[in-house]
């Protein structure tokens, strides 16, 4: 809690409406130029409509997934650890965390779908759900901060989930300062996966188009064709075995991918091949604004 309080008075300044981008109270529960009232819970300003809020929460909780992974993110090392043992991929590449901790300590940052990761002590963790670690719950489409704020802006597996994309990377682009950098990491071979909901899958092309073709800084790799051919193949034969048993279904997956994570090191040799990229599971993009 504390370095929750911590985070929120570092960046205080810079925290606004979403609606309208107006000053907020001393609280951030209440816009002082709009007077639309926002809500908190455990210390956590919620900067979000209720009614988006509800019916994020609701297509969460009703796929069984889900549901069973907000159960066991309110403990996250312990999520972390099963994520790993369960999900059959490595990371070969730059990531967030590596992204986040290359600017100096002074630099503001700012995770966007965030999940119960703390990737870096000194960034703030903005995501649609309440979840351990997170500061301000909001909508990645409507970013409450002030315009130009932050050196270095992250978002990790998220974009895939968004409806409309387009308008979450205008939002990166808007609270990143000048010659700022945006490290962004969506899937490119890999199956649907709702949290709460699965719409998009990017090539290295794909993402530098979406940013408008700004420079960009580094590029590459996340995920491995290696992992994604263990993903699809422990989708397949779980779906083969399931016999039309959508719960049976499910559990075979968790069964087959952990049968076959041990294969995923491989990665560590073919994700540096030339042409992996066609087969990766998760590429990376670094953009300069």
């Amino acid at each position: 809690m504390n370095q929750l309080i911590s985070i929120l008075e570092e960046y205080k300044n810079i925290i606004c409406c979403p609606s309208c981008r107006g000053r907020l109270s001393p609280c951030l529960d209440v816009c002082l130029d709009c007077q639309t009232t926002y809500g908190i819970e455990r210390g956590v300003p919620h900067l979000i409509k209720k009614t988006v809020s509800q019916k994020a929460l609701q297509d969460q909780d009703s796929d069984s997934d889900n549901a069973l992974k907000n159960f066991f993110k309110r403990w996250p090392r312990f999520y972390k650890f099963i994520v790993w043992l369960i999900v059959p991929i490595l990371y070969t590449g730059l990531t967030a965390k590596k992204f986040l901790f290359s600017f100096p300590n002074v630099a503001r940052l700012l995770v966007v779908g965030s999940g119960n990761y703390a990737l870096h002590p000194k960034a703030i963790n903005v995501d649609l759900f309440p979840f351990p670690n997170v500061h301000i719950v909001a909508t990645a489409e409507a970013l409450p901060f002030a315009d130009e704020s932050f050196d270095g802006v992250c978002t990790e597996q998220m974009l895939e989930h968004v409806f409309d994309a387009r308008a979450v990377v205008q939002e990166l682009l808007r609270v990143t300062r000048p010659r700022g950098l945006i490290y962004t990491a969506v899937p490119f071979f890999y199956p649907y996966h709702a949290s709460p909901k699965d719409y998009s899958r990017w090539t290295v092309d794909g993402i530098i188009a979406l940013f408008g073709g700004r420079e960009v800084v580094d590029s590459g790799i996340l995920i491995g064709p290696i992992s994604g051919s263990l993903v699809a193949t422990a989708a397949f034969f779980a779906t083969l075995f399931s016999f039309g048993s959508t719960p049976l279904r499910k559990i075979l997956n968790y069964f087959f991918s952990l049968l076959l994570g041990s294969l995923r090191v491989l990665d560590f040799v073919y994700a540096r091949l030339p042409g992996a990229e066609e087969l990766a599971v998760s590429i990376y993009v670094v953009i300069k604004k």
